[in-house]
């Protein structure tokens, strides 16, 4: 839901309330500045929950705005300079602004200082208490010069009139570096719309005679047009004053309002709520407690929903570590029962470390020895198959391990079984042996190695290796004389 401005516009013929918001404007019956316009206004206002902030707009006659250079200070003498130039200017009206418009450009640079002042307190202190005895705050009260400086160009620097109707008659206002130099509200009569005007070349005559304009160049006005100025349609601006440069701008309320001088300034307020203050601390110290306190407790909320979120980052991050440890707590399970299921098929168990250790240094040994005979002996299988006087029939090379030999150096070695294919019947008594003896005494040059016939007996014309293995694993046929030769893997 859209929050409400609540504005009393303040003027001569008395205060008028109204309610502004985005899509609606209200504007209530006004309360006239007498007796019974007080009571009916303390009525209204006890009529409405308390604790509404409540802005005065005042649009009165009596406003003074006064330019100054004062010498350049700061800190307590600045303050204490400008209080003192305030009273000597308006008295006692405690209903007063300061603004600094920067140093001279020339000089001593002095400061130039705008004292504002609304020095008629009795229009403005009976509306007042009513307001602090409902219970209602103050938030602020401004005036229309310095609310309708907000329609000027944003780079507007040099004198520059601005003229409007108000509910409270034709108002010409001049502004120099963004802010009210001269501000004169004129009655304007309800038969007649033309003495605006007058009043406007009125206006500009004194602001020139006094040389607040320039004279060699026409000043800008902005005229804003509204119903109540009746202005034609083939009005000449131009004749009005040969030292203005009139220019017509469009009213700004808000769309789907009425087009009024008092819905434009109000769709001003609803642009622009910050405005300039008249209204001294003491009254405005309720409404800044206010404001202060829902500061802290704006901030307090912040800090809960950060430290919420702080929390709940925290929470997915616990989340997240808590089902990573749950996926690897699945996959250690899974990688359990796979290595039952491997154990449950082997039926064995597995090896000891020792055990491990001992395998490991075996092949790290058998991996560094010199290498067997595999190769030549593949090579002697071809030789064998060339030589026509040796009919081979099977070789035969393996590692045969005995029960006995379990863990053992010799259970390192190789076993090569040669068969030679029986010669013919006709023939046995010719066989000479040179090619057999020949390829024994080969099989003999290898370190480490013995040659066995069938009957275990060393094969003949050579001498058995001193400290070699004479075990045979392998019986040959009867008919087939069969050659065993066994390699040990040295130490």
């Amino acid at each position: 839901m859209s929050r409400q401005h609540h504005i009393l516009y303040l003027n001569s013929a008395g205060l008028t309330p109204c309610r502004v918001g985005p899509h609606r404007m209200d504007i209530g019956e006004p309360f006239p500045p007498t007796a019974e316009g007080f009571a009916r206004f303390a009525t209204h206002l006890q009529s409405r929950p308390p604790g509404r902030r409540m802005t005065i707009l005042a649009d009165l006659p009596d406003e003074a705005h006064h330019l100054e250079l004062l010498p350049f200070t700061r800190g307590k003498d600045r303050r204490s300079m400008l209080e003192r130039r305030r009273r000597q200017l308006f008295g006692e009206t405690p209903f007063t602004l300061t603004r600094s418009l920067g140093r001279s450009p020339e000089g001593r640079r002095d400061e130039q200082v705008l004292f504002a002042a609304l020095p008629r307190p009795a229009a403005i202190t009976p509306w007042l208490e009513p307001i602090m005895r409902a219970g209602h705050l103050l938030a602020g009260i401004t005036t229309v010069p310095f609310l309708t400086r907000h329609l000027l160009p944003a780079k507007t620097i040099g004198p520059t009139l601005l003229a409007h109707a108000t509910p409270g008659g034709f108002r010409v206002t001049c502004f120099e570096k963004g802010q009210p130099r001269f501000s004169r509200l004129t009655a304007l009569p309800a038969a007649s719309g033309q003495n605006w005007q007058d009043e406007l070349r009125r206006s500009a005559d004194y602001l020139l005679n006094q040389r607040v304009l320039p004279r060699d160049t026409p000043t800008p006005v902005l005229l804003i047009r509204t119903q109540a100025l009746e202005l034609p349609v083939d009005a000449d601006l131009a004749a009005l004053h040969p030292g203005l440069e009139i220019r017509l701008e469009p009213p700004a309320t808000a769309a789907g309002h009425p087009d009024s001088a008092l819905h434009t300034l109000l769709g001003i307020c609803l642009r622009h709520p910050g405005q300039a203050q008249f209204a001294p601390g003491t009254m405005l110290a309720p409404y800044r407690r206010q404001v202060l306190a829902r500061a802290i407790r704006a901030a307090a909320i912040t800090g809960a929903l950060l430290c919420a979120g702080l929390a709940l980052h925290d929470l997915d991050a616990i989340r997240d570590l808590r089902l990573e440890e749950e996926a690897m707590l699945a996959q250690s399970r899974a990688l359990e029962n796979k290595v039952r299921t491997l154990h449950g098929t082997l039926g064995t168990a597995p090896p000891g470390l020792a055990q491990l250790e001992s395998d490991l240094a075996q092949l790290e040994a058998r991996r560094q020895g010199p290498p067997g005979p595999e190769a030549d002996l593949r090579r002697l299988a071809d030789t064998l198959s060339a030589n026509p006087e040796i009919q081979l029939d099977t070789l035969d090379w393996r590692n045969p391990v005995t029960s006995g030999e379990t863990h053992t150096a010799h259970a390192s070695s190789r076993s090569l079984e040669i068969k030679l294919a029986p010669p013919e019947q006709e023939a046995q008594e010719a066989l000479r042996p040179a090619a057999l003896m020949k390829l024994l005494g080969a099989l003999r040059q290898w370190p480490g190695t013995e040659v066995r016939q069938k009957d275990e007996r060393e094969a003949p014309g050579l001498p058995a290796t001193q400290g070699a293995d004479a075990s045979l694993t392998n019986q040959a046929s009867p008919g087939h004389p069969t050659i065993q030769v066994r390699w040990l893997h040295p130490e």
